[in-house]
């Protein structure tokens, strides 16, 4: 085994990466050693978030915002790529963008009527603090306004920085750990997942969105369309869960773009579908 997880409260996990059956040559674990030191060092609070003991072990924490309760509200899963550093310190995925504004995501959700907190109604000022608090909560009791309920995880537990490069995203991973070794984390990454949406989607009725490439392609059936950006812009990267072919799992664009006009279309575009697909 590689990874280990087990929730530690709600939203954060404790997560655990076995270097010692990671890497298959010496030459790997060396380059890995190489880089580790920059990796750790390229966000402030990755001293909060990473151990390293003398073992060969990483402990690590990460993020998953799936609910135990349940509504008549049919279940949809986001899946994003990876965990931004910062937000992990702060316990809510998404916590902020630079100098503490409001995040993009939370934004375009709340505009495409995807997803509206009550508390962003009632709360006419919040401290950007209380703000990511009260939407924790929110997602986990359900108090909220969506024509879906909603869970949302990363398809890569560990975290990185959301802006420093060459560390951000799953590409700071990829570069951190090298191909080979990315390619058995998503091995059992796959397997965690699993588990998400068999607890979360229960009876096999519900929806998949991605909001990364290798989301999408690691998740994707083999008869589902390859990741192509532009199909993904146009809300029309539609395909099926390699494990239950019965899910859909539509690829959209990243949160960079959620900004755009483009993108909030297709939020809409895509809301539509799912709230059609639910009602068939």
């Amino acid at each position: 085994m590689i990874l280990s997880f087990k929730k530690a409260e709600y939203g954060i996990q404790e997560c655990r990466l076995n270097t010692n059956n990671l890497f298959n040559s010496t030459q790997q674990k060396h380059r890995f050693n190489e880089r580790w030191p920059k990796f750790f060092q390229s966000d402030e609070t990755h001293k909060n978030i990473f151990h390293r003991d003398n073992s060969g072990h990483i402990n690590y924490l990460s993020e998953s915002f799936i609910p135990d309760q349940i509504d008549i509200r049919p279940p949809v899963l986001m899946v994003f790529g990876n965990p931004a550093s910062h937000s992990i310190q702060h316990q809510m995925c998404f916590a902020y963008e630079k100098n503490y504004i409001e995040h993009r995501f939370w934004i375009a959700l709340n505009k495409t009527g995807l997803l509206r907190f009550h508390s962003d109604e009632t709360e006419n000022i919040q401290s950007w603090e209380t703000r990511n608090q009260n939407r924790k909560r929110e997602l986990f009791s359900l108090e909220y306004d969506s024509p879906f309920r909603l869970g949302i995880s990363m398809f890569y537990s560990m975290p990185s920085p959301g802006s420093k490069q060459p560390w951000t995203g799953v590409s700071g991973l990829e570069k951190l750990f090298g191909k080979k070794a990315m390619n058995r984390i998503s091995e059992e990454e796959n397997q965690r997942i699993l588990g998400v949406i068999e607890s979360f989607i229960m009876e096999g009725i519900g929806a998949i969105l991605t909001f990364q490439k290798n989301a999408y392609e690691e998740m994707r059936s083999i008869s589902s369309p390859e990741y192509k950006i532009t199909s993904a812009k146009d809300g029309k990267l539609i395909g099926k869960y390699k494990f239950n072919e019965k899910l859909y799992l539509i690829g959209l664009p990243p949160t960079r773009s959620f900004h755009t006009k483009e993108t909030q279309k297709t939020l809409i575009s895509t809301k539509t579908f799912l709230q059609r697909l639910f009602l068939d």
